[in-house]
């Protein structure tokens, strides 16, 4: 039966793969696993179970990330939401205060009274200046999803503002105060502006540190 199993890898292009390396797989999942844990499910010790690794990553098929263990709820509470770990996130779970921060601060920019186009509008014009492509792509096919803003010059105000905001490290003169104001926004909205360059600082920063953008 390994023989016949042996040859449909082989058959389906796979002939480095082994029965064993497809129930490593099963057992890192969706949420990521240590070697110790693979060991653990497979009934094997921690030294067989990271040789059996060594050959998935080898071969391309898992890639090794930091995975403390105070991340893990972070990470499992965003895959269940998003059905899937994204790379940038299991990536900032080497620091889990990072990851912690950003989810945290991202949730709370979500639920300010800036309204959607606005609050896209921030993020991209953060993640433009800081050069994060996957956060631009991202954010771009957002706005995109959220159809046409009924205001275009309400958000060229705000991606003004958000420009001056991080050029002048928060020193925003009061004519371009002013001049955000006179589209409908308030003095909260700068702040809520504020917290929304704050999470996407961290994020694209830290994409970019860690290869993810």
């Amino acid at each position: 039966m390994i023989d016949r199993l042996h040859a449909e890898l082989a058959r389906q292009g796979h002939p480095e793969l082994r029965p064993a390396h497809g129930f490593a797989m099963q057992a890192v999942g969706a949420h990521g696993a240590t070697a110790s844990d693979i060991g653990r499910r497979l009934g094997v010790s921690k030294q067989a179970a990271g040789k059996t690794v060594d050959r998935l990553l080898a071969a391309g098929y898992a890639e090794r990330a930091d995975d403390p263990a105070a991340a893990r709820p972070a990470m499992e509470s965003v895959t269940a939401a998003w059905g899937h770990l994204p790379q940038a996130v299991g990536r900032m779970a080497a620091s889990p205060h990072a990851l912690d921060g950003f989810l945290k601060t991202s949730a709370l920019f979500e639920s300010t009274t800036l309204d959607p186009h606005s609050r896209e509008t921030v993020i991209l014009t953060v993640a433009t200046r800081n050069q994060c492509h996957l956060c631009v792509r991202l954010h771009e096919a957002k706005l995109a999803r959220l159809g046409p803003a009924e205001h275009p010059a309400r958000l060229e105000a705000v991606r003004e503002f958000t420009h001056q905001v991080i050029a002048s490290s928060g020193a925003v003169g009061d004519e371009e105060l002013e001049r955000f104001f006179r589209h409908g926004y308030t003095r909260q909205n700068a702040l809520e502006v504020v917290l929304g360059i704050g999470a996407y600082t961290l994020s694209t920063l830290a994409n970019r540190l860690t290869r993810a953008a």
